[in-house]
């Protein structure tokens, strides 16, 4: 089952981010634990830090051992040559961020990678406008993108995921505004491709669970889960005995409070597609009929 398939007909993927290894292995146990596919992801931040080669490494060496699908993507990504390496590593999608320029731009950038990468087992995802952060409360917030935009974006440009500004921030913020989920509705009803939605970070409750039944195909989610890695390690460095220091008793406390917060967001993903699908089930649909609505 690839990853094209699960985005189109599976239920909801969640899109983690990683940095290295010890979080790396505390996410893949959360999806082991759930018996869900996921997405690994690495930023530019994580690539400047350890290196594309080593966590795609690193990553090869989980996936060989899961009993879950596993698949890695490169993410916000706006450099041409290092998109067109992630892909020949092996990388199963790549994010072409060129949101920053004017939508014309923008969608010549990413046509220009599809076509480097036709025939290519590697997706592309994209966002045809930005996705602002959370902290930005002292510049003005884009608007969400319109339905007319994104049909154009994803038709002009052959991309096979779709990234919107649904609503979502990125960011720490730990107080983020509600989503208008009819506005998300429209959305995917417009799309010709998967959508996904980033800055699924901190949300309020059931506003995740909103996105996955919403028909929201993969969720995007990193600080939370490093907020959560980072609490613990800090707890666990004070208790630390520094006569003889442990520092895998460290990472032990910090992944089992990442994996407990992965695991969360994974249960609330899984009952807004379960509800979701109760509802078709109740208009008359079938399971297959709503997966491919979705």
């Amino acid at each position: 089952m690839d990853l094209r398939f699960l985005l189109r007909d599976g239920p909801p993927i969640p899109a983690f981010n990683f940095n290295d290894q010890f979080d790396l292995a505390a996410a893949v146990e959360a999806f082991e634990a759930h018996g869900r596919p996921g997405i690994l992801m690495v930023s530019m931040n994580a690539i400047a830090s350890a290196g594309l080669e080593f966590l795609h490494d690193i990553f090869l060496f989980h996936r060989r051992r899961a009993s879950q699908r596993l698949f890695i993507e490169l993410d916000h990504c706006s450099d041409e040559a290092t998109l067109v390496q992630a892909a020949e590593l092996g990388f199963d999608m790549v994010m072409a961020d060129f949101s920053q320029l004017a939508l014309e731009d923008n969608i010549k950038r990413v046509a220009r990678l599809t076509g480097l990468l036709a025939g290519s087992p590697c997706l592309v995802e994209a966002a045809p406008t930005e996705i602002p952060a959370a902290e930005d409360s002292g510049t003005s917030r884009p608007e969400p993108t319109s339905p007319d935009c994104l049909r154009t974006f994803a038709s002009e440009t052959g991309c096979d995921v779709v990234a919107p500004h649904l609503g979502t921030l990125h960011g720490f913020d730990r107080q983020k505004p509600p989503l208008d989920f009819a506005r998300v509705a429209e959305l995917t009803a417009a799309s010709p491709v998967p959508l996904a939605a980033h800055g699924c970070d901190f949300l309020a409750p059931g506003q995740l669970a909103g996105l996955a039944g919403a028909g929201v195909r993969k969720l995007n989610v990193g600080p939370q889960l490093r907020v959560a890695w980072c609490v613990a390690a800090r707890t666990a460095w004070a208790d630390c005995d520094l006569d003889a220091p442990d520092q895998r008793q460290v990472h032990a406390v910090a992944g089992r409070a990442m994996r407990s917060e992965a695991e969360a967001i994974i249960d609330e993903m899984g009952r807004g597609y379960s509800a979701a699908i109760a509802e078709s089930r109740a208009a008359g649909f079938s399971d297959q009929a709503t997966s491919r609505r979705r």
